[in-house]
């Protein structure tokens, strides 16, 4: 930036010294980009101060993702939505299926689809951590 700040100058008399309306124009423009970044500059500097500390204490946690609890549950849930046990998300799926006739069944769905979604979003979370404990995918949550 200091480099630039420098050149500006010199172009800027280069071309008001050229006689040329239009690049007298630029060589005003010149000096006022010359004012706005030492303005700038200057509040950039006082800005970073601000952020210019010393850090005193920093910590980290270094966990490694899924266990076999995770595996557990995975397995469970699916078992639970292959034989039935947990009928929301079809319970859901048939109130979505109605309200295509009638309309205004869709807001009864909502409570019984958001079971479901979060009872799926349980049982993936759970399955991605498992697979990560087994080593086939780097799951991204956790």
């Amino acid at each position: 930036m200091a480099k630039l700040l420098r050149k500006r100058p010199k172009a800027g008399k280069v071309y008001e010294k050229s006689g040329d309306e239009t690049l007298a124009q630029l060589a005003e423009g010149y000096y006022t980009m010359q004012e706005e970044a030492k303005h700038l500059a200057k509040l950039v500097e006082k800005q970073l101060q601000e952020y210019n500390k010393e850090i005193l204490e920093s910590s980290a946690v270094l966990a490694d993702a899924g266990d076999v609890w995770n595996c557990v549950f995975c397995l469970i849930s699916i078992a639970l939505y292959f034989v039935g046990a947990d009928p929301s998300c079809s319970i859901c799926a048939a109130c979505v299926y109605a309200s295509w006739f009638i309309w205004w069944l869709i807001i009864g769905c909502i409570p019984v689809c958001t079971f479901c979604i979060l009872a799926l979003s349980l049982t993936v979370y759970d399955c991605c951590m498992c697979a990560e404990y087994m080593g086939w995918i780097d799951c991204p949550f956790g």
